[in-house]
């Protein structure tokens, strides 16, 4: 196989119950959040060992996607239940909130244009374009019939990734508002993200990962990762070479993969 496990980074008692976890733009390091809704950070390595370098309280709520500044100071969370946040990655400190569309509705994924002048956020059943500074919703784009499905939007954000039917997936334009025809597929998905580069998509399905042209929208590969159960607790570094990825029955694994030159 061309997967390979760098790093079982933490051990079934050390810290238990993943729900969300995200590489820093530089790569060095990860952020990591559980079910107390604690998140910490750590520092990865060149060996792939793990240290803990910083830790921020008080952000309630579990976060589903996270997108960074361009200078890498504050972060843009969407969070179950709630509000999207703006926030201070050293303090924790909430700048603002950018508002959900309704009292059940939250997005899933967003995105912070280069300027970090504008935001992106899609809870599954439209993309919302909002002012970053104000958090005031400027234009809204109807993309599924349905709020419940996983979504990823691009790096660059002119593409927005839905899954429909539970297995299938259909790519939008955000400039032109065209959709692709769905895919063909079986097996619940749990989660999906676009690699940094953005010509693969990451998805996760009950007992694999599977890794996707996003051009073409076409199964490149597909594995098994250890521990049985695969979570939607995922994400890809910055090189486009490694996933972090949390498995086993308790969610309680933390694993590390890298993808060796394969001339993709």
């Amino acid at each position: 196989s061309k997967w390979a496990i760098v790093r079982n980074a933490f051990s079934q008692n050390a810290y238990l119950n993943y729900t969300f976890c995200r590489f820093t733009p530089d790569g060095r390091s990860l952020i990591v959040q559980n079910l107390s809704d604690d998140i910490r950070i750590f520092h990865i390595s060149p060996e792939g060992v793990l240290s803990q370098t910083g830790q921020v309280k008080g952000l309630r709520g579990n976060i589903t996607s996270l997108a960074f500044s361009p200078d890498g100071k504050h972060v843009l969370t969407t969070h179950h239940g709630q509000n999207m946040r703006y926030w201070d990655l050293a303090t924790g400190k909430v700048v603002h909130e950018l508002p959900r569309l309704g009292a059940a509705r939250y997005c899933k994924s967003c995105f912070i244009n280069p300027k970090g002048t504008q935001a992106l956020g899609c809870d599954g059943g439209q993309l919302i374009l909002y002012e970053l500074q104000s958090g005031r919703p400027i234009q809204r784009m109807k993309v599924s019939d349905t709020w419940t499905c996983p979504v990823a939007i691009a790096p660059d954000g002119r593409r927005v990734l839905v899954v429909v039917l539970a297995s299938r997936l259909v790519m939008w334009q955000t400039l032109t508002g065209m959709a692709s025809p769905p895919t063909e597929g079986s097996g619940y998905i749990y989660s999906v993200r676009f690699s940094p580069d953005g010509k693969y998509l990451i998805l996760t399905r009950e007992r694999q990962l599977e890794v996707w042209d996003a051009d073409q929208l076409r199964l490149v590969e597909k594995f098994a990762a250890s521990g049985g159960s695969i979570s939607d607790v995922m994400a890809i570094a910055p090189d486009n070479k490694h996933v972090a990825l949390v498995s086993g029955v308790g969610c309680d694994t933390l694993q590390v993969f890298r993808i060796p030159d394969s001339g993709r």
